[in-house]
């Protein structure tokens, strides 16, 4: 049970019995008022001294008697005060101070604590004015009210950027909207006028990269903030990697005359771990790099490896551009989402502000590191450090040379190819036959996965003929292409377990890459199709029906059992040679 005013010790000093029973009154006035514990008194004078605290109060700010209070507050009030309210330290403000008030108050131990204070004052009969304070911890309950404050301000700023976001990324989208739209009007206007049509058609592209982009930054971000990005780890080739990246820049490299720089310092360049992050983080650096540099700069690529162990190594990226730069505070606000540098250069597209945020919650999820140096119309230069496991299988049997050229290699040809192409959307489908069929291959239709399985199952008899590869798309009518490739790699068909099947999707999120291995697929590519990477995807199944679907290490050891084994059965084809599909090879 709470002690009552006269039932705990009061220590005071001048202040005698006579003197206690005229205040009394108004010290149980403030003690209901407040559901007081503790008492506090003094008078106006510079310091506010202190003559007058309760037992309670002493417990309060955590002191065991009042010679503790003493030595450490020297009995003045103004001591006792948070750095936090040095107003209240000046006499003729407190003396203004009535009613209530929550403050922070140190305690004996230096820690802060919140207090509710109810002040009032007190006339003596020789005229003097002294001061009375009733003190009782809020502590919690002010904590509680302050996490709610936090919480409160953090969602209003998360609403208000989103809110500036979704108002700039409207004008964003639409911008390259309309171009497309707009490209595509004038050159139906312009059909016959061959010039019109191409420069028509080449800013219609531009546009379609520019929205591309938009949208590839604001899924990514999306799928970054509810934490549902999934960490691959699969064998990659980083050469492959760069040269893919340095081909979708290049039409953007040309336009702007860069000088591109190669230059590699690796023993290793087969390794395991995400590719897909490594080519999103390269490529938002990359695209930048080209975006905002001048016409006829320099961009130049090192990547270095350093050995952690036998088995892994830290590669170093490092791209260095001679473009506009950035400035010191803008560097500090350069990872923040939603955050875009003010350039009054109108040719240069400033994109969502979502990029940079995006690679770094990347490199971190890789557990690398990154680093900018950047100084106004002198360029940028990135570092990125990204530990990754060596291949060493890949190494063993591949080769790991790398070429400092900047020669892009040629397109593709898929001559002599035929593939089985599985698309519902009837202008995606057109497209895909276009780059196929421009690239040498015959190309047979299914509109979902029903027909593909079973345009598959077919294949080899009468007149529907053999594939070489399968271009899946993922979503379908019907069956989907999970479901698809699933069926087909089950089927009993002589080629269900060694058919090449390649995803289409436009779905590019790492548990997306996994969900159509673990169905059964090789290889996985993104829309809108990128001609060159979707080319090189399927050339390296270009007469080679000795592919199998490998689900693990395992599996690849016995791909070449099945190779060398195949050498001595020359008059059979692996491919009518029945091979039994499982998961667990």
């Amino acid at each position: 049970m709470v002690k009552g005013f006269y039932q705990e010790s009061i220590f005071c000093r001048e202040w005698n019995k006579e003197f206690m029973a005229q205040i009394e009154h108004k010290i149980q006035l403030l003690l209901a008022q407040n559901n007081g514990v503790g008492v506090v008194g003094g008078s106006y004078a510079p310091g506010l001294p202190i003559t007058l605290v309760s037992e309670l109060a002493l417990n309060a700010l955590g002191y065991a008697n009042v010679e503790q209070f003493q030595r450490r507050t020297a009995m003045l009030f103004t001591n006792c005060l948070s750095a936090k309210d040095r107003a209240l330290q000046d006499v003729e403000t407190f003396r203004r101070f009535t009613g209530e008030k929550i403050l922070a108050l140190p305690t004996q131990r230096g820690e802060e604590r919140w207090f509710r204070l109810c002040k009032g004052d007190q006339t003596l009969p020789d005229g003097e004015k002294i001061w009375l304070l009733t003190i009782s911890d809020c502590d919690a309950r002010q904590n509680r009210e302050l996490d709610l404050i936090e919480e409160r301000d953090t969602a209003e700023a998360a609403s208000r950027a989103k809110s500036n976001f979704l108002s700039g990324v409207s004008h964003d989208i639409r911008t390259p909207l309309n171009g497309i739209l707009g490209m595509a009007h004038i050159a139906s206007e312009h059909a016959d006028d061959p010039e019109i049509v191409r420069e028509s058609l080449e800013k219609l592209i531009d546009a379609g990269e520019q929205l591309e982009s938009l949208i590839n930054d604001i899924l990514d971000m999306s799928r970054l903030e509810s934490g549902k990005v999934e960490l691959l780890h699969q064998p990659f080739d980083l050469y492959s990697l760069l040269s893919s990246i340095g081909d979708s820049l290049h039409a953007q490299s040309e336009k702007m005359q860069l000088k591109i720089g190669l230059h590699f310092n690796m023993t290793h360049r087969h390794v395991i771990g995400n590719p897909l992050h490594v080519q999103r983080i390269i490529a938002n650096i990359s695209s930048n790099a080209v975006k905002y540099n001048h016409v006829g700069g320099l961009l130049d690529y090192t990547l270095e490896e350093f050995p952690i162990d036998a088995t892994h190594a830290t590669y170093r990226f490092t791209i260095r551009d001679t473009g506009i730069g950035m400035s010191e505070k803008f560097l500090t606000h350069l990872y923040e989402p939603y955050s875009r540098a003010n350039t009054a250069d109108p040719e240069h597209y400033e994109g969502t502000g979502l990029g940079m945020s995006i690679t770094l919650a990347l490199v971190k999820k890789m557990n690398g590191t990154i680093q900018v140096q950047s100084h106004l119309g002198k360029g940028t230069t990135f570092t990125v450090d990204l530990p990754l496991e060596l291949d060493t299988e890949a190494c063993a049997t591949k080769d790991n040379t790398v070429s400092n050229s900047t020669e892009l290699p040629e397109l593709p040809n898929l001559q002599g190819m035929h593939i089985l192409l599985a698309e519902d959307n009837d202008l995606n489908r057109e497209i895909a036959e276009y780059i196929l069929t421009g690239a040498g291959a015959a190309v047979t239709s299914a509109r979902n996965g029903r027909q593909a399985v079973a345009l598959f199952e077919a294949s080899g008899q009468g007149s529907v003929p053999v594939f070489d590869a399968i271009l899946m798309d993922i979503v379908m009518p019907e069956m989907d292409g999970l479901q698809a490739a699933r069926a087909i790699r089950a089927s009993a068909h002589p080629g269900a377990a060694t058919v090449p099947i390649v995803a289409q999707s436009a779905n590019a999120f790492a548990d997306d890459v996994r969900k159509s291995s673990e169905a059964g697929m090789n290889g996985y590519v993104t829309k809108p199709l990128d001609e060159t990477r979707l080319l090189r995807e399927l050339a390296q199944y270009k007469n080679s029906l000795q592919h199998l679907w490998l689900a693990s290490r395992r599996g690849r050891l016995f791909y070449f059992l099945i190779c060398a084994a195949s050498k001595k059965s020359e008059k059979l084809p692996l491919y009518s040679r029945p091979l039994v599909y499982s998961a667990q090879l």
